[in-house]
């Protein structure tokens, strides 16, 4: 599939992070049937770049999104009603908010998953590793995800490249003999843009 310039332009190029997991959301959105839909998880560790990915897909779909975002424990079944109109994908980040590890704690959950088994949309949602992990051995909830994307770490050589990536000019290893290529920097001075 390549690179979709829309995203690519997002994260600046090269390198591309999630290039490859990137390829597979679109050529699932792209293969989008409405009596079969094929549902995607996108799983990672807290804060390991899954934004770039949700973000990545309501930029090149504006049209055809419905965002559903959580920002705390889901505790009413009135998120549902939000899943309305004409559109035909549904983007749902920290879905880790629809369960609690407590008694009564799955029933958002379980009202999600009714909504989502008997939906012609296509949903892409998004979650915590640790929850998904606890999900899948209580509820088996990978049986209603038919593509399952388990993002890599981000480490200090994937992120590197990715940062300087960003910047033209103006950047300035401070305190080391050796060039930025083969050495990581001990301080990174950044000026502009």
């Amino acid at each position: 599939m390549g690179r979709d310039p829309d995203f690519a332009a997002d994260l600046t190029h090269p390198p591309i992070l999630f290039e490859t997991e990137w390829d597979r959301i679109t050529a699932v959105v792209d293969a989008y049937d409405r009596n079969r839909p094929s549902h995607i998880a996108v799983i990672a560790d807290p804060f390991a770049g899954q934004n770039i990915l949700m973000d990545g897909i309501l930029r090149r779909h504006p049209d055809r999104v419905i965002h559903l975002p959580f920002f705390s424990i889901v505790k009413s079944r009135n998120f549902l009603t939000q899943i309305t109109g004409h559109k035909d994908i549904v983007v749902m980040d920290h879905c880790h908010f629809l369960a609690t590890r407590k008694i009564g704690g799955f029933a958002m959950l379980d009202a999600f998953l009714d909504h989502l088994s008997t939906s012609e949309r296509l949903f892409i949602t998004q979650w915590n590793s640790f929850t998904w992990s606890y999900l899948q051995a209580t509820r088996h909830i990978d049986t209603f995800f038919p593509v399952i994307i388990d993002l890599p770490d981000i480490n200090s050589k994937t992120l590197k490249p990715l940062i300087m990536s960003r910047y033209t000019e103006g950047i300035e290893f401070i305190g080391e003999e050796t060039p930025p290529q083969e050495a990581p920097p001990s301080f990174l001075l950044i000026s502009g843009r």
